[in-house]
């Protein structure tokens, strides 16, 4: 069983709780947040050769530097709609780009597929957007870091590509949880009742 949560705090509660239901501790981990999922997937089934270095998950405060960096006045900085221009150096436009590059890879856009939407709708921002995100990317990779948005996506392709692997045998209940009771008409009740049937037979 895997309870996925969104703060460190709400997974060692239901922790605690199901511990202590079951009465004993467990020697696998029953609940975690989706981000340390996430990166637990990453590094237990990304090919060994891929990252030279455990990966470093980069903070809120740390991404918004790196953004802001990328997005400075230099000669390999992607250019941008002109209209944007003056927006360029400030900390709202790097939010906005931050939050434009996470909401394209929620919906499993890469930076190809964000310039070909901007091509299709005549939005040079998302062209210019798509660019950028291709440059932010390599820089992280250069740098053995991911950031939030990109730790979900990666584990994502880990969990198709060994799904099989993942799943495994269906388990077994082995032991009835204290203060379970079956409900009416499950299969243990059917299988009383089939216990009790008389005998119709000769």
């Amino acid at each position: 069983m895997l309870a996925l949560t969104f703060s460190r705090k709400a997974a060692e509660q239901l922790r605690d709780r199901v511990t202590a239901r079951l009465g004993r501790t467990m020697g696998t981990t029953l609940s975690s947040t989706f981000h340390s999922f996430a990166y637990a997937m990453i590094r237990r089934y990304a090919p060994a050769e891929l990252y030279e270095a455990p990966l470093r998950l980069l903070s809120a405060p740390e991404q918004d530097v790196v953004l802001r960096e990328l997005l400075s006045d230099h000669p390999e900085s992607v250019s941008w709609p002109d209209h944007l221009g003056r927006a360029l150096g400030t900390r709202g436009f790097a939010k906005e780009v931050h939050a434009v590059l996470s909401r394209a890879r929620e919906k499993g856009l890469d930076g190809h597929a964000l310039r070909a939407l901007g091509e299709a709708e005549g939005l040079p921002e998302f062209m210019a957007a798509g660019l950028f995100l291709d440059q932010y990317l390599t820089n992280l990779d250069s740098q053995g870091a991911i950031d939030y948005a990109d730790l979900i996506r990666r584990a994502t392709i880990e969990a198709e590509a060994h799904r099989d692997e993942i799943r495994g045998p269906a388990p077994r209940l082995r032991r009835r949880v204290p203060g379970h009771r079956p409900r009416p008409g499950g299969p243990a009740a059917g299988a009383r009742r089939r216990r009790s049937r008389p005998d119709r037979g000769g």
